[in-house]
């Protein structure tokens, strides 16, 4: 599943940012209130749901690369 969209950052709590997912990615993922999303960076951001099995490993070397 392909899906490039634009979100805008907004402030919540004590000086942290938040973004919206967008609904399709929600669905696709079947992605509840509370379900854990993954994110990893290095230059930029990569976002993926926790229950889906990532080797977390392999997915952190491809990024130095």
């Amino acid at each position: 599943m392909a899906n490039l969209t634009k979100r805008s950052l907004f402030p919540i709590g004590d000086g942290g940012f938040a973004i919206t997912i967008p609904k399709p990615w929600c669905t696709y993922y079947n992605l509840k209130p509370k379900d854990k999303i993954v994110a990893i960076s290095n230059g930029f951001l990569v976002l993926w749901p926790e229950k889906v099995a990532l080797d977390e490993k392999s997915l952190t070397d491809a990024i130095k690369d």
